[in-house]
């Protein structure tokens, strides 16, 4: 307004008087439009480019002559709007990097706490499969010290020793340096532990392989040392042995082969545990492991040889026939 002279306001017309707040109020908008709503960086660009255009548009045009608005005040809203749609449009750009970091990080840890699950799972498998059941519950929990290892004394635990004697005859090497005898032999212990799948066969623990001979014991866990039949474990191993019978003349029949099984069991007290730190093994020790693969060793094919009170205890359920004093050294 020029100098000297005066203006009746109510004749002028309706024009804003303060247009800086008007300003102000434009870039409430862009603040909230880059803090609150979640929207992709380029559409919160397009958006605050489309604001400021328009408001720069209302600046030149709308906001009243240049009597109301001087050439400096326009530049300073200008710049201001200028400069908070960069900030806006920056600070969206930042948000969105963070929260495709975020996403990324959670899938990372989805997927690492999953393979560590299924790591766990596949341990605890392996585990089981290489130690009975309560031997490696005992390795799996959190209570146990590190170095301390397993042991436990076993009043009565039958054990089986069952060889393939016709099989060192059987192996050669001049066909593909024996491998596939080792394959054959291999089938034959996989129809064996198939068996321990078997609900009946739940108290059979698999100790080991020699050579051609099969190592098992009835008794280990917990659950076959509370019952009140002393003879349960016993004529489930017997039964197994006899199973093993049937399974090896089936492979015969496929194979056409004349394998025999010379089984050999007998029960009594024993000491069970776990051999070895960084590759643990469970192994059975005592006269009655002495006593099965004496029996073993001098039995006959195709027979299960168990010593007198052996024979005391199981006295139903099998054909037995007495061969007499024979020395087992």
């Amino acid at each position: 307004m020029k100098t000297g002279q005066f203006r009746d306001i109510s004749s002028l017309p309706l024009h804003c008087q303060k247009p800086q707040y008007v300003v102000y109020t434009w870039v409430l908008c862009m603040i909230i439009l880059g803090g609150f709503l979640k929207l992709k960086y380029i559409v919160k660009t397009v958006i605050v480019c489309v604001m400021v255009a328009t408001h720069i548009g209302l600046l030149y045009t709308v906001l009243g002559p240049d009597d109301y608005v001087d050439t400096s005040m326009r530049a300073r809203l200008f710049i201001l709007l200028l400069l908070f749609a960069v900030l806006v449009s920056y600070h969206g750009r930042l948000v969105e990097i963070a929260s495709r970091l975020d996403f990324v990080w959670k899938e990372t840890a989805i997927s690492e706490l999953e393979e560590m699950a299924e790591c766990r799972h596949y341990n605890t498998q392996l585990l089981r499969n290489i130690l009975p059941d309560h031997v490696a519950t005992y390795f799996l929990s959190s209570h146990r010290k590190s170095h301390e290892l397993f042991s436990q004394a076993y009043d009565n635990v039958a054990v089986m020793f069952a060889s393939i004697p016709n099989f060192t005859q059987f192996y050669s090497e001049d066909v593909n340096r024996g491998v596939e005898c080792i394959r054959l032999l291999n089938e034959i212990f996989v129809d064996f532990d198939e068996l321990l799948e078997e609900e009946r066969f739940s108290q059979v623990e698999k100790i080991k392989t020699i050579g051609s001979t099969y190592m098992a014991a009835a008794g280990l866990s917990p659950e076959a040392c509370q019952q009140q039949e002393e003879d349960a474990h016993l004529a489930a191993l017997v039964d197994f042995a006899l199973e093993m019978r049937t399974r090896l003349q089936e492979l015969n029949k496929h194979s056409f082969n004349n394998f025999s099984l010379r089984v050999g069991i007998s029960h009594g007290p024993l000491v069970g545990g776990v051999i070895g730190a960084r590759k643990p093994v469970f192994d059975v020790w005592g006269n009655t492991v002495n006593e099965a693969s004496r029996m073993d060793s001098t039995g006959t094919f195709d027979t299960i040889q168990i010593p007198r009170h052996t024979a005391q205890v199981r006295r139903t359920g099998t054909l037995r026939r007495y061969r007499g004093w024979y020395t087992a050294e």
